[in-house]
């Protein structure tokens, strides 16, 4: 019999992701063989959410997932297997079925490496898409706009997988800090006038979290340099 939520994650494993058979199976403790008749199933995966039946494990699913989360910490022969899990679940009253257990265990499994899988790939993101240009655009949002903006107003070019290219090109740098000026809407601060008030105020955007941003007990972060640069523009623009 195919189960239908395995069959979804081995086939996305080995056509999308191109993990080894070997692999695939030691991922989810089940053999070579079963791994290919899952790959060369003719089932459909179906397109609507699996219904959830109640089960006889339901009430030991918190138990259940608690030991696998302590075993998965210990050594491979301090482990206890899912065949001894069952049998101590047993103990406690469980009067399901082994096959039952070693599902939950395969799709416990699976969601733990998603998650690892997820977290890997917001670290890798937040450095790949790390401040670059004149003000330091960061996170893969801005990127996307910033790309978007760019090929639009100024000249193709692909920073969503080249983000490296705003901090190489000082020309993309400049036009990344008018469309960060123009998105933010900081001209209305700046033709306020020219004080440091203003010079602060500008910095708190630029340089403080959205959460921060209006608080004026926090000063920008850098703000005695950026006065001091704007002192001196300041005075060679008024002499």
């Amino acid at each position: 019999m195919i189960d239908v939520a395995l069959l979804g994650i081995i086939r996305r494993w080995y056509i999308r992701d191109h993990i080894s058979i070997r692999e695939i199976a030691r991922r989810l403790d089940i053999s070579r063989n079963t791994v290919r008749r899952y790959i060369r199933s003719d089932a459909i995966e179906p397109a609507y959410p699996a219904r959830h039946s109640p089960s006889s494990l339901d009430e030991f699913a918190p138990r259940l997932s608690a030991w696998l989360s302590a075993e998965s910490v210990k050594s491979r022969k301090q482990r206890r297997t899912l065949k001894q899990m069952f049998l101590d679940l047993r103990e406690l009253g469980y009067e399901g079925s082994y096959d039952r257990v070693a599902a939950f265990g395969r799709r416990w499994k699976v969601g733990q490496m998603e998650r690892v899988k997820s977290a890997s790939k917001s670290t890798s993101s937040a450095s790949r898409y790390k401040g670059r240009g004149f003000v330091q655009i960061t996170s893969e949002v801005n990127y996307n706009a910033l790309n978007l903006f760019l090929n639009r107003f100024v000249r193709p070019t692909n920073l969503v997988n080249q983000p490296e290219t705003l901090g190489s090109d000082s020309y993309l740098a400049f036009a990344a800090s008018c469309w960060y000026w123009r998105s933010n809407d900081l001209r209305r601060s700046a033709k306020k006038g020219m004080e440091d008030a203003i010079v602060e105020e500008v910095g708190r955007v630029i340089n403080r979290g959205p959460a921060r941003r209006n608080l004026p007990e926090y000063p920008p972060l850098s703000n005695e340099d950026r006065l001091q640069k704007f002192h001196w523009v300041k005075k060679i623009l008024l002499t």
